[in-house]
């Protein structure tokens, strides 16, 4: 009965449930007759593949949301297709092995939950390609490291929320010093590439010339002025040095929670301050300070 949809070629935005029992082939023959969809929920459906989601990458080329929720059997290969022709897409989410919640869905998001074959090499080509993500939340992605974050704010300037928690990855590195990067030359780009984690995880043998390492490290803007919240709750590697650094790029923060980044002290207090009247939020809980 699915494949009856096909001369719906004009459809925008579809919903599927958890129970479709839909095959992956038939899902492919579908969408691939819906050039026009800018929204898809496929949240629940455990039968959608690289295959499907290579087949909306390629047909749908102004998607901006996707709902992957639980559908485990996709991969790296296939969202980097995505980030590739989908160049429209606005949110990002992503907590793995976070509980169960209500929570709503709007036809502007991407969500991964729980698509836990993902790692860095996707989530980093999304960063790069996408540049009008708006919120991103990466939230319990067990293969998700620094060099996904340092991505998003490299290339996200209209970034809004950012949540990356309980991730025992990320450390200081993954937050990069906008203005700084914005006024190196070619020689301080080989310099920075060194302690560049989205460089050193996703390496391409076509940046390894000191313009093309200036090129992938330039950020598109030395602040990101329109990010108002910043949840890094649980990461246990986050150190002063970081804190500075985002907040030397994110003036403009209102809600920070930092509860167990056991690693901050008195010195990162000092670094929020500068924050001022902006700072509406503040969640430092489990912190020795």
């Amino acid at each position: 009965m699915f494949m009856s949809l096909k001369v719906c070629v004009k459809a925008e935005r579809m919903t599927l449930g958890p129970r479709s029992i839909t095959s992956p082939e038939a899902m492919c023959k579908v969408f691939g007759s819906m050039p026009n969809l800018v929204a898809i929920d496929l949240s629940g459906i455990t039968r959608v593949d690289d295959q499907v989601i290579k087949t909306l990458a390629q047909t749908c080329r102004g998607l901006q949301g996707l709902n992957l929720n639980g559908c485990r059997l996709v991969g790296d290969e296939a969202v980097c297709l995505l980030a590739a022709n989908c160049k429209s897409l606005r949110r990002v989410s992503d907590p793995l092995f976070s509980r169960p919640r209500v929570e709503t869905w709007t036809d502007d998001q991407m969500k991964v939950n729980g698509c836990i074959r993902l790692t860095d090499k996707s989530l980093v080509a999304i960063a790069r390609e996408c540049h009008h993500l708006l919120e991103v939340d990466i939230a319990d992605l067990a293969q998700c490291t620094s060099a996904t974050v340092h991505a998003l704010l490299l290339n996200s300037s209209q970034l809004r929320e950012l949540k990356v928690t309980r991730n025992s990855f990320l450390d200081g590195d993954g937050f990069p010093d906008l203005p700084t990067l914005l006024d190196m030359d070619d020689r301080d780009s080989e310099l920075a590439a060194i302690r560049a984690p989205a460089f050193a995880t996703t390496h391409d043998p076509t940046l390894e010339t000191s313009g093309g390492l200036l090129r992938m490290l330039m950020p598109r803007s030395d602040q990101l002025t329109q990010l108002r919240t910043i949840d890094l709750t649980d990461c246990r590697e986050f150190t002063d040095a970081g804190l500075a650094s985002l907040i030397s790029s994110t003036p403009r923060i209102r809600a920070l929670t930092l509860a167990k980044c056991v690693l901050l002290s008195d010195e990162g207090l000092k670094h929020i301050a500068n924050l001022g009247r902006c700072l509406h939020h503040l969640h430092i809980a489990h912190v020795s300070l």
